[in-house]
Parts: structure tokens; sequence; C-alpha cells
């Protein structure tokens, strides 16, 4: 073994295909050696995978869930960046998640992910300050539920659809409340282009600022 492997503890998949111990983290081969490498081995068990490196993917923190990471370098790279989230969208239409490093020198490019992954794809979008952050939201999705075991893909959380998941990410904006807006308004992309007026006669003033400047 990798002698930097055995120091961090990540062992590599077996030849006879991408099966995760429970508790661990499946993560792209192509990431060994990076910082998120090591800062992820600080806090889980990791798996690398050759099998991620030729899908784009960067994580899996459990059998139904994909993970893509993009860093304050990558956002720029409109194109690249757009092409990886369509084919994670595809090939995890239930739970594929984006992670962003989310800053004040970025916003513009932050903006644009947002609108794709949210208002387009109806996708989860979780802001970061830098790859730090990475690791402990990753932990959090493998243990998610109590369960680690990546034998058994999960289904959607609390059979909650994947439009109230991504609209609940918004700021004052609960199960409830998405609901009423995707009844009133269809789907996520005309609530993103609704008006403060229209959208505080459904949910009220404050979640209807929060709306707003979530897709400003």
């Amino acid at each position: 073994m990798d002698p930097f492997l055995r120091k961090l503890g990540i062992k590599t998949p077996n030849k006879k295909g991408q099966i995760v111990p429970p508790g661990h983290i499946l993560m792209a081969e192509r990431l060994r050696g990076m910082p998120i490498a090591q800062l992820l081995a600080a806090v889980s068990s990791v798996t690398l995978s050759q099998e991620l490196n030729s899908c784009g993917i960067d994580f899996c923190p459990d059998g139904g869930t994909a993970v893509i990471y993009f860093s304050q370098e990558s956002l720029p790279h409109w194109e690249e960046q757009k092409e990886k989230i369509l084919k994670l969208r595809k090939a995890y239409p239930v739970r594929g998640i984006i992670i962003a490093d989310r800053l004040p020198s970025i916003q513009v490019h932050y903006s644009r992910l947002q609108q794709l992954v949210v208002g387009d794809l109806s996708m989860e979008l979780i802001p970061v300050l830098d790859c730090s952050e990475v690791p402990l939201i990753l932990t959090s999705l493998r243990d998610e539920d109590g369960s680690h075991n990546q034998f058994v893909p999960k289904s959607p959380r609390r059979d909650v659809s994947q439009h109230i998941r991504a609209l609940c990410q918004i700021p004052k904006l609960g199960e409830k409340k998405a609901q009423l807006l995707i009844n009133k308004f269809g789907s996520i992309s005309s609530i993103g282009s609704a008006s403060f007026e229209e959208l505080s006669k459904v949910v009220g003033t404050q979640p209807a600022n929060s709306i707003i400047e979530f897709f400003s």
C-alpha cells in the first residue's frame, strides 16, 4: 500500500468492486495527497475509488449519495463545472449534492452555480468557507438517520420531494412553507422569478425577503 495512504488510514477498494465498509466515505483517487484528503482522513475512515475519477464525483458518504466539491479556484471554470453537475444529476437524481466555497470575492460565480443547482435542477447546494468544513459535512451525511450501511441505497429523507429539500436551504423556509410555494408556483424557477408581493401572500414577509435575497 502507498505509504501516504497507510499513514492517513486510507484504504483502496479491492478489484471486485466499489463496496465500502460501513462507516467509511468513498473518495475519488484523484484527490489523494490533497489537503482535503488529509482533513477527511482525520475524522473518518476513507476508501479510494478509481471509478469516481471517471464520473467526476468527489465523494460518496453512503451508498445512495454522491457529492461534488467546488473550491473558490474551480468555480470560475463554469463550463467544466456545469458538465460535472449535469452528469451528477443524471447519475444521482435523488441525492446528488454540491458543496461549494462561498466568499464575497467569488459571489458572482456562486450565484450562477446556485441558480443552476437549486433554481434549475432542484438539487442540494451547501455553502462553505473553505475545504476545512467539507469533512464534517460529509461525516454528517454519512451518519444521517443513524445509518452507516453503504450496502443499501437510501430513499429520499422523510419522503420529502427533491424540490422541497432544495427550497429548505433558504433561510426561514421550512417544509410546510416550501410545499405551499410549490403548490402555488409549480416550480423552483417560477418561485425564483416571483415578486415579493406574490411570495409574501403565500409565506409571509420574512420568508419572502429570504427568497428574494437567495435568488438575487
